[in-house]
């Protein structure tokens, strides 16, 4: 199974209990800048009769379903172009507006809900550019939606539907729709189903959301064409992209059109310290050491803090943070011991363990079995108290410390409820098991998309920022303004993952 088919079938299968409007772009070659909305075929329904209730021609529909041709069979999910809506201007009726400092064609178009090649229509000049003080005529416009752009617009099972205007997001993911198989896309479409399952919890609190989901790639080349159609859809937000290559492109934009953006992953946006619309939840690595070295100093100032670095495992992150440690805890004051290990040998860490004080070991090493097989049973054979501090990298070796505190952006508390209905919602609609280990995409793609859309919902983006980490399943967010530019994610967690 691609994975388009595979986006296909856990879309659909989600839209059948919830109320969830969600639009699939796919910028590939073969259907370029074509969007689609997603069609069950119901039992005894023919071609014709699809047709006529999605407005669309028979033959378009052959077209981009090939498979049918040897005919249709009930719970059939099938790929349906979406038709334009329909524009009517009522009586060349026309707002006058006065463009303001600072304004933009796209600012002004989200204004009003008119898209911009309208605005240019009846105001040619404007081609030439928008200058402070011009009068603008833009039209009183009614927007009469196509049967097939209600296709998702169901019942929300919440009694209660919101009278507020949708939030929109725009989802930018390396889905890799365009080819039969690619496994390093499996994270991606976890994350998209975390997405999906956070605007379902968003619509059962009244907040609706649309969401516009487009298939970036792994390159720079699908990135402008996907761009100008968040343009014409009036986002609010963008989550995304996926990697380094492709964000700077992103970050431009944002700027140039004033449309606040979320950084999942990449540690580099360049212009986080100018650009106030930019969202960084992946902190950099001086953020993230800074972080880190402060709350250690803070839960472990009084206790013994032994930091060892290992001479034939230097050039690593976690040995680099020992080093900056140290640079910290010196300019702070606070004591601790450095003790250099050679060849994975102890001795030098044992010396330094203390039978009066708490021993918090930092380890600048990344060689998961030299932790597994070397390290711990060494550390947990030991009488003296001894807490180690983990970090991410280190995956599997967590667990081997009897005693261990994960530093990290991340946090599972697998007996909470939110994390236990969560995980029953994820098997009852997707069926499959998760693929990506700590952190968990999918959790990440609902932490972010019920932040982002709960702040856009209730007006506290940027200052305000909601304060709704408990209702969070993997991360907690505080972003903090980097001058006058955007924001970066500098919540870090010492937690114990046992």
């Amino acid at each position: 199974m691609n994975n388009f088919h595979r986006i296909t079938l856990l879309t659909v299968a989600f839209l059948s209990f919830s109320a969830v409007y969600t639009t699939i772009i796919s910028q590939s070659q073969s259907d370029e800048n074509r969007e689609f909305t997603l069609y069950l075929v119901q039992k005894s329904e023919g071609l014709y009769r699809i047709s006529v209730k999605t407005g669309v021609s028979q033959e378009e529909i052959i077209a981009n379903n090939p498979e049918i041709v040897n005919g249709l069979r009930e719970g059939q999910t099938l790929r349906i172009p979406k038709p334009a809506s329909i524009v009517k201007i009522e009586k060349e009726e026309f707002i006058m507006h006065t463009v303001q400092k600072k304004e933009t064609m796209y600012s002004i178009s989200r204004q009003y809900g008119v898209d911009m090649q309208t605005i240019e229509k009846y105001n040619p000049e404007v081609k030439d550019g928008l200058k402070t003080g011009a009068i603008l005529r833009i039209p009183k416009i009614t927007i009469v939606e196509t049967p097939q752009m209600q296709q998702f617009s169901v019942a929300t099972s919440n009694p209660t539907l919101s009278t507020k205007k949708p939030v929109r997001i725009a989802l930018l993911l390396p889905l890799m729709l365009d080819v039969d198989k690619d496994a390093s896309a499996d994270r991606f479409v976890e994350f998209y189903e975390g997405c999906l399952l956070a605007i379902n919890e968003l619509k059962s609190e009244g907040i609706s959301i649309e969401l516009y989901t487009f298939d970036t790639g792994k390159g720079e080349d699908k990135i402008s064409a996907i761009l100008s159609e968040i343009l014409s859809k009036n986002v609010d937000i963008i989550m995304g992209p996926a990697y380094s290559n492709q964000v700077k492109l992103v970050e431009n934009f944002a700027l140039k059109n004033k449309i606040n953006t979320v950084i999942p992953f990449s540690p580099r946006v360049e212009s986080i310290e100018k650009n106030p619309y930019i969202f960084q939840n992946n902190a950099p690595k001086n953020v993230r050491f800074e972080q880190m070295s402060k709350s250690i100093a803070a839960q472990f100032k009084s206790e013994n803090i032994i930091i060892a670095q290992f001479t034939n495992d230097l050039h690593n992150e976690s040995n680099e943070f020992a080093k900056y440690l140290i640079t910290y805890l010196k300019k702070e004051s606070i004591k601790y011991n450095s003790v250099f290990v050679q060849d994975e040998e102890l001795f030098g860490i044992k010396s330094a363990f203390s039978n009066n004080k708490k021993n918090i070991l930092i380890l600048g090493i990344e060689k998961t079995d030299v932790l597994q097989h070397k390290i711990a049973p060494v550390i947990n054979a030991e009488k003296a108290k001894i807490s180690v501090i983990g970090f991410p990298s280190w995956q599997h070796a967590i667990n081997s410390f009897n005693d261990v505190y994960l530093l990290s952006h991340f946090y599972i508390n697998e007996q909470s409820d939110a994390v236990k209905k969560y995980n029953s919602e994820f098997k009852h609609y997707f069926g499959h098991a998760i693929t990506t280990s700590f952190p968990q995409f999918d959790m990440l793609g609902y932490d972010l998309t019920y932040y982002f859309g709960k702040a856009l919902s209730e007006n506290t983006l940027g200052e305000k920022m909601p304060q709704i980490n408990d209702k969070l399943l993997q991360s907690e967010f505080q972003f903090e303004k980097k001058n006058a530019g955007g924001y970066i994610n500098e919540r870090f967690l010492l937690s114990t993952p046992k």
